[in-house]
């Protein structure tokens, strides 16, 4: 779980993005008691994002992005972008300069290629002292959302001149999902513990490494809760499994570490780790 001591990239509150009045439509919306919401969430609207956090976030990831191109041609491919990551963002903000021809990062093409791009110096700020810098190494990133299409080319200048640095991508090998995904459900995972061994794992680790062994790096909610109860026989016999299951199902949808995609079957949505998150989970344990 993220440390509650790091502290949030602060917002300006003087770019149009802060004073962008709450649109009352998007989920964070629908979650406050203005708009008739039980205030789960906590979040500011999508649209009242500040842009100075937008300009961090591409400071931070964009020297370290895993770009990939798809095959255009599978499910995940054509599924709508998740209008979050930092493919969408340069889409929408930057017009494709940036990572042009990569495929939105949390769709889970088994066909996809990587794709290198030159890393860029763009975002400097002389301004800022070694205090800042440092603090801002230790910030965490936000989750940016929309913003108003007009407000980023009025703010952001976007230079020409970039330099030459392949960074490390991921490949991927082509084989058949359906098969694939058969053998993983029919292969149970490794016991760990005893059934009155409680694991020393939270629910979000439980739910992390239940997706990160499936091959496609998603799940249904029930498969979560086959993988859990096959690994860990605490879990398996506990008399009251609806507790537990209760507690993942509330970590899953109030949590940004996970991804609700959708899904053709009758199991219901599939669930994945949000990229942004996606290097945060350690032998059981979040940085």
């Amino acid at each position: 779980m993220l440390n509650n001591s790091l502290k949030k990239v602060l917002r300006c509150g003087k770019c149009p993005g802060c004073q962008c009045e709450p649109c009352g439509t998007c989920i964070y919306c629908q979650d406050r008691p203005k708009f008739g919401g039980p205030n789960v969430r906590k979040k500011a609207c999508i649209k009242r994002k500040c842009l100075r956090v937008l300009k961090k976030r591409f400071q931070r990831e964009l020297p370290t992005f895993n770009a990939r191109v798809g095959c255009n041609n599978c499910r995940d491919c054509k599924m709508l972008d998740c209008q979050k990551c930092l493919v969408c963002l340069d889409k929408q903000f930057f017009d494709n300069h940036y990572i042009p021809g990569a495929l939105c990062s949390r769709k889970l093409c088994n066909n996809a290629s990587r794709l290198e791009i030159p890393s860029t110096s763009q975002f400097k700020d002389l301004s800022e002292s070694r205090k800042e810098i440092k603090q801002e190494c230790r910030l965490i990133a936000i989750e940016i959302d929309d913003l108003p299409g007009n407000l980023m080319p009025k703010l952001y200048k976007v230079e020409d001149q970039f330099e030459e640095n392949p960074i490390e991508t991921e490949e991927y090998e082509e084989e058949d999902p359906v098969e694939t995904r058969h053998h993983y459900l029919s292969k149970k995972p490794v016991e760990e513990g005893t059934e009155n061994e409680k694991p020393p794992y939270s629910y979000l680790a439980l739910i992390t490494m239940a997706i990160k062994d499936s091959p496609e790096r998603r799940l249904h909610l029930s498969e979560i809760y086959k993988y859990i109860e096959e690994r860990f026989p605490y879990y398996r016999h506990l008399n009251k499994k609806e507790t537990w299951q209760n507690s993942i199902r509330h970590k899953l949808s109030v949590n940004d570490c996970f991804l609700m995609l959708g899904s053709n079957d009758k199991k219901g949505n599939y669930w994945t780790i949000n990229a942004g998150y996606d290097d945060m989970f350690t032998n059981g344990n979040y940085k």
